[in-house]
Parts: C-alpha cells; structure tokens; sequence
C-alpha cells in the first residue's frame, strides 16, 4: 500500500501537494499539417493556371487601337504616384492599376494619336491639389490638337470640379450632388476628455507653428497653426477661383458669390452655367457618339458601338515614340509616398494595402540606383507627411552618400513637409509643384501623464530606483521642472540639428532659416520665395529639369526607370508567400504569418469601419500611421494632421 502511495503523482517530490502534471500536447502537429496543406493547394492552384496558359497560349492579346476610340480617364482611384503590385494579379490577368506617370504619358500619346478622336474623364476620386493642377496643365495641352475632353461627375467637392474644368462640356446625372461651397478645415480638441480623466499632455514644440498635437492639449486652433491655415486655404480659394472664372467664362466676384451660397443640385448647377447638361453616364457616351460620327442617324447611333480605351488598356498597345530616345541616358526616379517608418515591411505576408515609406527599402533603392552604370542621375518623388525621426535621418545620409556619385533632385508632390522635407533638402536641387504642402520644419513631442487618472481612481504607486534619473517621465507621476527641463534640452538638439542641415543645403544662416521655419507649413509658391526650394514645377517640369542637367536636348525622349520595381508576376506571387527564390519557410513559420496577417487588430478593425467618411478614414490612417511609428521612437517628424480641406 505504502508503494503504491509513493508512485502516484501526488507524492513525487518533483511535484508541489495536489499538483497534477499536464500531459504535453503537440498543437502544433495538426496546425503544420493544415499550414502544409494550404501552400501545396496554393502552389497546385498556381501550377495548374501555369499549366493552362502554357498548354493553351493564355497570353494577355496586344491592345489594338480602333479608329475614332476615346480614352478614358477613370481617376476614381485617386492619382497614386506609383501601382502598387497585387501578387494575385498573375491570376486575375495582370495587373490592372496605373499611376500619375501613366496617366501623363497615356495623354501626351493620345494628343499626337490619329485613332484616339478625344477623352472622357471620369472624375469621382480624390485627388491631391498639386497632381490635380499638373493633370489640369497636361489637358490644357491635349486640347492645342483639337479634339475633345467630355466630362462626367457623379458627385464629388471643389476639387473634383476643378479636375473637369478643361473639358469641353461637364455633364452630370439629376440625382448628382456636388458640395460648391468653398474650403474649410475642421479638427477635433480632445483637451476637455483627457481632463475628465484626469490625464494630460506634456507638450515641447519646435515652434509656434508646429501644432501636431494641439488637440490633445488645447481646445481649439492656436493663433499661429489658425494663421498658417488661412493663407493656405486661402491660397487654393484663390486659384480654384481663378480656374473657374476662366474655364467657365464667368466672372470672380460671381464664382465667389456662389461658393458662399453652399451646396447646389444639379439643375442650379446648370443654371449657373457650372455644368452643362444634366446626362446619366450611358447618355453621355451617346452623346459622344454623335460627336465621333456626326453622319449617322439617330437610329443608327442607337445601335452604334463606341470604342472606349482605358489608360491600362492603351499603355499596353503598339507605341512608337514621337521624337529622338538618347539611347545612352536612363533617369530613376524613386517613389517615396506615406508616412515614414524605420526598417522593412518584409515580414507582411501579403503586403500592406497603404503607401508607406520603408528607411531600409529606400536606401536599398537608391543605392541600386547610384551604383548602376546605366542610370545617369535619379529623382526622388516626395508624397509624404513625415515620420520617423531616425528612418529620416537614416535616408538623409544614403541620399547624401548617393550624391556622391550621381545627382539626385527632389520632385514635391502634393505633400512633402516634416521628415518629406528633411529626405529633400538632401539633394542637389529641390523642385516643387505651387500647390505642394512643404515645410513643416520643426520637432514636437507630447507625453502622456496619468497621476490624475491614478488618483481618481485611487490606485498608489511606488517605486524602487538605482540612480536619481530611473524614473524620468514616468507617467505615473507629476513629471518634475527637471525633467521638463531635460526634455526639452533633448527636443532642442534635434530640432537645431535638423535647423543647421537645412541651413547647410539652402546656402544659409541657422537664423534665416529659423526665421521660416518654427514648424511653419507652406504652399510650394511660398516655400520658392523664402528659399526653401529651387525651381517650381511638376513632375515632368522635374524630368526635363534632370534631362537639362545630364545634357540631353529637351525635345529628346530618355528612359526611366521606376521604384519600387515591378517584378515577374510569378516572382511577386511567390515573395508574397515568403518563399523567395526556394521554398526556405517551415510549416510552422508559414502557419504563424497566416494568423498574424489574418488576426484582427484594432488598425484592420477601425480603418475596415464603412460608415466613416474618406476624410475621416484618412485622418485615422495618419493617426494610426503616427501611432505605430511612436511605439518605436520617441521622436517624430511630422506633418501636425493629414490637411483635408473642402
């Protein structure tokens, strides 16, 4: 009896009294199992429409152009400054996206094109002010060959009526809506919450201007982020006023009279003479039929087909260059577009949906680029608010280095301020569109505190420390006048630093330039007469600029290539599965990416909420965006709030 009670578990000194050790399971068997299964599926999926197009000849046909087709413009999607690649796209026929260059180069082709008799904008996207100005200049110069531009709004704001102005005839449907009422820009202050809950911010800006987080310590604008606002909203009032007045034919006074009286349907939009008929999109196109083949009947119209090409469409059929390719020069140009972060984004398993700029991705890029033979000088295309203060830091030296050996100008697009101004002050030549954001020199750090919450809440803390300074900025406690003043000290250096560089690549004093800095945010006309950048212009005014610069005649065409580079749709699919150039991923590893990628997170489960509007959508993402980079750094170089103005 006495042997039996000491083999059972309860008695076994390796175990404590009443302990019953669990039998170890092995989860991870049928979890590596399932894992396996999947990626054989996907890799037989893959294999089999591998099969197909090489048994039956499944290659994408050469677009051919018809006579009288129209191209349309679709800009629903926005004007991104490059497509990003869908790894899936090798099964659902390739890729279908198309960015700002494509859409320039697609115009510039139709102008000289005797097939294509005209355009059909489709414009229910959101575009940013600077792109929306360049397309606006590229239509214009479409319209010195003589044909058409026909254009079909939905519904949309201020900027999608200035994208339709240069057509011939703006239509909408009866049931459209069109918000006519002028720009404005509202943010909300959650000061009066945190105080309910007893937590505050402790706020150091560099300086009056940098306002990123007065929201979380003020109640309403201050004066200073109020002024710089203004004249920026101002400023595009102005040029949408102008734009109207001379397009529509209609006086200033007039178009301002009707931007105060707010949102109009669409039979006062006619009546003003803002559009120009009320259409549903299929009478549009009938009504371009009867533009294309005056000589037919209305019946035999009726029947008529139109032939319509969309940008993707007409990029990839036959194209022979109008003018001379210098065969010996190539310009790279690198895309920098979003917030910037610090690292890579290898470990997303099937991308991130966003546009984001990786530190360690962009200086694999421009390296790639300053040591290619073939390249003769690279242009960095700036869309970003900013970022992290150390990925900054970090593309500054690798452009610095890659200066060394080509030269490298910075093309602004809609946005470039914060740590987007810090990657172009680095080049050789800055060049910015009239209505970029820029600026925003400037550092500011906010920190939590959460004594009052603690207290409220009648929860005591104490601590145990070794040195004097183990507790500085514990949000537990009041932070003490030292500590403030430590902070602060640290924030200077930064900011000083961030001051001299600009100094150093502007050709000027650190006091000229504090003088327009202060975390000041400025239109690119602005940004040009306080020296902040060299030469006004868009993105092809930034190609001719470098062709000028590498010798090439100005009338010659170059070869570009782009970054991030498209890679084989093939090559994409099987990176998106992590498995490189050889299946190197475990069971394991894979099942573990899968659950990550797929897992909800509190960004998936806000930014996937329909009900919110796209300006609120954009703001959380650039919340969201700041928020994760903070969770790494403690500095930030940042645009104060995504600026969507209506």
């Amino acid at each position: 009896m006495q042997d039996n009670i000491q083999n059972t578990p309860q008695s076994n000194p390796n175990y404590p009294p009443n302990f019953r050790p669990q039998k170890k399971t092995r989860w991870w068997i049928p979890v590596s199992i399932i894992g396996g299964v999947f990626l054989l599926f996907v890799i037989f999926i893959f294999a089999f429409f591998s099969f197909l197009g090489s048994s039956f000849n499944f290659e994408e046909p050469e677009v051919k152009i018809e006579d009288k087709t129209v191209l349309t413009i679709d800009l629903s999607d926005g004007l991104p400054e490059y497509s990003k690649q869908d790894p899936f796209s090798i099964f659902s026929g390739g890729n279908k996206s198309l960015s700002f260059f494509d859409i320039l180069n697609a115009i510039d082709r139709a102008k000289d094109d005797d097939k294509i008799k005209g355009i059909l904008l489709n414009i229910n996207g959101s575009v940013g002010r600077a792109k929306g100005a360049e397309l606006q200049e590229k239509l214009e110069s479409f319209k010195e060959s003589g044909k058409f531009i026909y254009s079909f709004i939905e519904s949309g704001d201020e900027q999608t009526y200035y994208n339709s102005l240069t057509a011939d005839s703006i239509f909408m449907p009866t049931e459209g809506l069109l918000e006519f009422n002028g720009y404005g820009i509202s943010s909300m202050f959650m000061t009066g919450l945190f105080k309910k809950i007893g937590m505050e911010y402790h706020v150091v800006g560099f300086e009056d201007f940098k306002s990123a987080v007065d929201s979380y310590n003020k109640y309403k604008f201050s004066d200073s982020s109020r002024y710089q606002l203004e004249v920026m909203l101002n400023q595009f009032q102005d040029e949408f006023i102008a734009s109207v007045a001379k397009h529509r034919k209609i006086e200033k006074s007039q178009v301002l009279a009707l931007l105060n009286q707010g949102l109009f349907t669409v039979d006062s939009l006619y009546k003003y003479k803002l559009i120009d008929g009320m259409k549903t999109k299929t009478q549009v196109e009938d009504f371009i039929k009867s533009k294309v083949y005056p000589d037919l009947s209305t019946d035999s119209l009726y029947t008529k087909e139109l032939d319509l090409v969309s940008v993707v469409q007409y990029n990839k059929s036959k194209y022979k260059p109008k003018g001379e390719v210098d065969e010996d020069k190539t310009i790279a140009i690198i895309n920098s577009v979003g917030p910037i972060y610090s690292g890579s984004d290898d470990n997303s398993l099937f991308g991130n949906s966003e546009y984001e700029i990786r530190s360690a991705k962009f200086v694999e890029q421009i390296r790639d680029a300053a040591e290619d033979d073939d390249i003769d000088a690279i242009i960095l295309r700036i869309d970003s608010p900013g970022g992290s203060v150390i990925a900054s830091d970090e593309m500054w030296e690798a452009i610095m280095e890659a200066r060394k050996r080509k030269k490298v100008i910075a093309s602004m697009s809609d946005v470039a301020a914060s740590g987007g101004y810090y990657m172009a002050m680095a080049c050789d030549k800055i060049i910015a569109h009239p209505s970029t954001i820029t600026g925003s020199i400037g550092v500011i750090l906010a920190l939590p505190n959460f004594e009052g919450t603690r207290e409220m809440l009648g929860i005591t803390a104490d601590t145990i420390s070794t040195t004097t300074s183990a507790q500085f900025l514990n949000p537990m406690f009041k932070y003490t006048e030292a500590d403030k003043a430590k902070l602060y000290t640290l924030s200077k250096t930064i900011y000083m630093r961030f001051l001299e560089r600009v100094a150093e690549s502007r050709g000027k004093t650190v006091e000229q330039i504090r003088e327009v800095a202060k975390g000041r945010v400025w239109t690119g006309r602005d940004a040009k007469e306080k020296g902040l950048v060299d030469e006004l212009g868009g993105l092809e005014f930034a190609i001719d600029y470098v062709k000028e610069m590498i010798g090439v005649d100005k009338d010659k065409l170059v070869y570009v290539k782009s970054y991030p580079e498209r890679k084989d749709d093939f090559q994409a699919f099987m990176d998106a599965l992590g498995l490189k150039n050889e299946i190197n991923m475990t069971n394991e590893t894979f099942v573990e990416r899968v659950k990550n990628e797929f897992s909800p997170t509190i960004q998936s489960l806000i930014l996937n909420m329909e009900y919110l509007t796209p300006e609120m959508q954009s703001q959380m993402k650039y919340t969201l965006a700041m928020y994760d980079i903070s969770r790494k750094e403690r500095f930030l170089m940042a645009m104060p709030q995504m600026i969507d103005y209506k």
